[in-house]
């Protein structure tokens, strides 16, 4: 049994204890669905019975949290208010939306412990509010959960709190439930201000992945990417010898566009997902600083391999250019649905967003290595990945109620939010295979976070987006235009950081 098949079963018991108390009016619907859930689970054997247990073995032990009673304390989350159920970290009520019921389930755990009530303040602009907050010294948020890039302006800015300084939570920052790809690029002079893991599943979501079509593979008698992802073989060249032949102009118009059949859908941010995927970066860390390495040897031989596959009009098609769609990435979705593209590079957002009903199977994988010779596999998460981040004026200053609140939100998502997400991203009719859980295990375990693509340095961070748009293969030429700028932005950001620092 996997860990998460493992943590599936402790939702499914919380799940069904929670409706007994709470009596609630749709309680036969909710058994039934878990009924489903068991029923499934039986059927493909991997339901061992032992469920009181399930999905704790593997988990290490806690922060040592003490007992503590908060006299209802109201621990404020500020949020966007997107419809989506991945920026849910509060509610009032379960509504058989599995990502909204683990959240539901997580907070009456924590609520209870703590004698606390957990409230999320949803708005359009969480950036705008949180800045607004912060600049007039108000205390009215506990945490923030905003993206990446805002996280990191506003800590150099001087507006978060060093979680090292927090209790709890300075000790917690190694432990697995929390990233410790963002925790090692971004601890400077000792200090960390933000981070993800558990607490939110909106940083999985915007990672870079791939995914294939299970039956156009049958179609053309190609052995499903599985294996050759775990030997270490899914490189850039083994992607090209898969998609070659594939291409096909259906409609017989001369023309290949979204109308016709593709090896491999890409967009023009391609160009910045393969480049870190290979193992680069715009910036390397030295010590508590940080070097421009956009432009040494292997990089080089890296983004010229990249933009001459992303500009040559055969390797792949760019998303970016559907035609006649309100929003070309809902569009790019349905025609990877149609049987169109054999391999789609992506974030991983529109699988369970998009693809839960796709009529023909496919499955999930890593974006490609540049060669065998590459240590590991990498995957960028983008900068409007969510993070938590707990601001300066936060409220009543008690630094360590709001350090056993974040590190029981992020310890008790464990075996509720981070189940619920692999159950929604997997148990669609499409993707229930083994090996597709083993890969989400690689993609979010790799992923990679980089200062010089996270402040944009030099226009660096969009740099080969805009080149694989205009075609343009001269890399130097733009680097070099942009080194000055590049090199001032850098030493301005570690200015503020080591000034923040102290």
């Amino acid at each position: 049994m996997s860990k998460y098949n493992k943590l599936l079963a402790v939702l499914i018991i919380f799940a069904l204890l929670f409706i007994s108390l709470a009596g609630c009016n749709n309680q036969n619907d909710k058994k039934e669905s878990v009924e489903q859930n068991n029923n499934a689970d039986n059927q493909s054997g991997e339901n061992d019975g032992d469920t009181q247990d399930a999905g704790k073995s593997d988990r290490e032990p806690p922060v040592n949290l003490p007992e503590k009673d908060f006299d209802g304390y109201e621990f404020v989350i500020l949020a966007t208010d997107s419809e989506h159920p991945w920026h849910t970290y509060a509610t009032d009520e379960e509504n058989a939306e599995i990502m909204n019921d683990a959240v539901y389930i997580r907070n009456r755990r924590i609520e209870d412990r703590y004698n606390i009530s957990i409230k999320q303040v949803s708005v359009g602009d969480p950036s705008g509010t949180a800045s607004r907050s912060l600049r007039a010294m108000d205390n009215s948020y506990d945490l923030l959960m905003i993206s990446l890039d805002t996280a990191a302006n506003f800590a150099i800015q001087g507006f978060l709190q060093d979680i090292h300084q927090i209790p709890y939570l300075s000790e917690a920052m190694i432990k697995p439930w929390w990233d410790q790809g963002l925790r090692e690029e971004l601890t400077i002079n000792g200090k960390l201000f933000f981070n993800t893991g558990d607490i939110t599943t909106f940083a999985n979501l915007r990672t870079a992945c791939m995914y294939f079509n299970k039956g156009m593979f049958q179609q053309f008698n190609l052995e499903y990417p599985y294996e050759s992802v775990k030997s270490g073989k899914w490189t850039i060249d083994a992607l090209l010898e898969l998609t070659k032949g594939v291409n096909r102009d259906v409609n017989g118009d001369g023309v290949m566009d979204q109308e016709d059949q593709w090896g491999f859908m890409s967009e023009w941010r391609n160009g910045t997902l393969m480049y870190y995927a290979c193992g680069e970066s715009i910036t390397r860390k030295v010590g508590d600083n940080f070097e421009i390495t956009f432009a040494n040897t292997r990089s080089i031989e890296v983004i010229d391999k990249i933009l001459t596959i992303c500009t040559d009009g055969i390797s792949m098609f760019h998303a970016n250019t559907i035609k006649g769609a309100s929003n070309v990435w809902y569009e790019a979705s349905n025609l990877f649905q149609q049987d169109r593209f054999l391999v789609r590079s992506s974030l991983f957002e529109p699988i369970p967003r998009d693809l839960r009903n796709m009529p023909t199977d496919f499955g999930v994988i890593p974006y490609v290595k540049f060669d065998e010779n590459q240590d590991k596999y990498y995957s960028l998460t983008g900068n409007e990945g969510t993070v938590a981040a707990i601001p300066v004026y936060a409220v009543d200053g008690d630094l360590e109620r709001t350090g056993i609140m974040v590190e029981s939100l992020a310890y008790d998502s464990i075996d509720t939010l981070t189940v619920a997400f692999y159950d929604k991203s997997l148990t669609s009719k499409v993707m229930r295979d083994d090996e597709s859980s083993e890969m989400l295990d690689i993609i979010f375990s790799s992923k990679v976070f980089s200062l010089g693509h996270i402040f944009n340095i030099g226009g660096y961070g969009s740099m080969l987006d805009s080149m694989v748009q205009s075609k343009n293969t001269n890399f130097m030429s733009g680097y070099e235009k942009a080194y000055d700028r590049a090199v001032r932005d850098l030493e301005k950001i570690m200015n503020q950081y080591h000034e923040v620092t102290g």
